[in-house]
């Protein structure tokens, strides 16, 4: 069993991002999230948002 699950998200994805979370989390224990590319794309802050 892991000590630690890291969730690791694409920030283009934007506000599908919540979906995406939340079905990850029902699967597995999230202990952290890592959000890639914040710096390419406008929709990085609908992923924070989420």
């Amino acid at each position: 069993k892991p000590d630690l699950v890291i969730f690791v998200m694409d920030s283009s994805i934007g506000q599908a991002a919540f979906d995406q979370a939340q079905a990850f989390k029902q699967s597995v224990a999230v202990g952290a999230v890592i959000v890639t590319k914040m710096d390419g794309h406008a929709k990085g802050g609908g992923a924070l948002s989420a």
